[in-house]
């Protein structure tokens, strides 16, 4: 059964950047699926980044471009009746929220809840970008900066080309702890991916199913985004 690994990216992109030989991992890995050449956190051997031989036929993974039949693919905006490309079966038709909820502590300073509302964005951009959505439709760019965005830039390209796409239910976010230190804050956070199966190519694998990450969250503009994520020991998630 696969895990999915949201964290493990500045070390791993630092190494990239000097090392030649970095590639992409052959699963998806999270938040830190790949870097913007395709690198991953893994260092396992890459998948082909050519079209699969036999895949399942969908939409586009980078919605608004030409489809086969020269109309535009669908909308980049957030769409909540999306339907999933590459699944095998019956169409799964899926909602895209913006934004997915994390209880905010009553005693949290304002500070706090914009780095929540922000972190819950970003965790819908994710969803968004793994259940086949594309990079404009899940608004990564507005929600991710740095290495998190570049990986999930990538990631999100390429699935198209390995008909790729996870199903299952939208992420659950249980709040561990939020920290705010200026421009820099970290939420602490158990995520819950109810019945995730990762298609590719109309094979269909298991994911694990929880994970406890620290998320590290920047300000640019006035806006928090999703920077780098950390696998931590996910013992105490329920």
């Amino acid at each position: 059964m696969k895990r999915r690994v949201l964290g493990h990216v500045c070390a791993v992109v630092a190494v990239c950047a000097v090392v030649a030989g970095c590639s992409e991992p052959d699963q998806p890995a999270g938040l830190s699926a790949e870097t913007s050449d395709g690198s991953g956190a893994s260092g396992t051997p890459p998948a082909s980044d050519e079209p699969t031989s036999g895949a399942a036929s969908g939409a586009s993974g980078e919605p608004g471009e030409p489809t086969g039949s020269g109309e535009p693919a669908e909308p980049t905006e957030p769409n909540p009746s999306f339907t999933q490309p590459f699944v095998p079966g019956e169409p799964s038709v899926i909602e895209l929220p913006e934004q997915l909820p994390i209880e905010v502590p009553d005693d949290a300073t304002a500070a706090e809840k914009a780095v929540l509302d922000a972190a819950g964005e970003f965790m819908a951009s994710w969803d968004a970008v793994l259940f086949g959505a594309g990079v404009e439709r899940s608004r990564i760019r507005e929600t991710a900066t740095g290495e998190q965005l570049q990986g999930l830039l990538s990631y999100g390209r390429k699935s198209p080309l390995r008909a790729r796409v996870t199903v299952g239910e939208p992420t659950a976010i249980d709040l561990m702890d939020v920290s705010v230190d200026g421009d820099t804050a970290e939420v602490d956070i158990c995520i819950t991916m109810t019945d995730w199966v990762e298609y590719n190519a109309g094979a269909a694998e298991e994911l694990d199913e929880v994970e406890r990450q620290l998320l590290t969250m920047v300000r640019k503009d006035g806006d928090w985004l999703a920077s780098n994520s950390e696998e931590k020991d996910d013992a105490s998630c329920s």
